[in-house]
């Protein structure tokens, strides 16, 4: 469907002339993957679910930056899925939160 300045082929005003303008000059750019460097999570398991599971204790997973805090996280096993991360809380620079998979996770070390 073209718009056509905020309009349908029948003529019908759906989204005002200002709106459509505004949404021309304001474009947000995709972020390049390589602008914040390599971005790298470890993760450490229970050494008792790491046994279960027949994992390592620790796992490195590789994060792909969509924006300056907010991260998709590519599975480090076939039967994982692509997960969604966020860091957020910035105290003196650092970030103090972790959330990704539903949880909340506080700085360590």
């Amino acid at each position: 469907m073209d718009l056509n300045h905020g309009t349908t082929p029948s003529g019908k005003r759906i989204v005002s002339a200002e709106s459509i303008r505004e949404m021309l000059r304001s474009r947000v750019p995709v972020p390049d993957p390589h602008m914040f460097g390599p971005v790298y999570l470890t993760l450490v398991l229970d050494p008792v679910q790491a046994q279960f599971l027949r994992k390592p204790d620790r796992i490195r997973y590789e994060l792909l930056p969509v924006s300056e805090t907010h991260f998709l996280m590519p599975p480090a096993h076939p039967l994982e899925d692509t997960q969604t991360v966020a860091i957020y809380d910035f105290t003196n620079g650092t970030s103090q939160y972790l959330h990704t998979n539903c949880r909340v996770n506080p700085r360590q070390g």
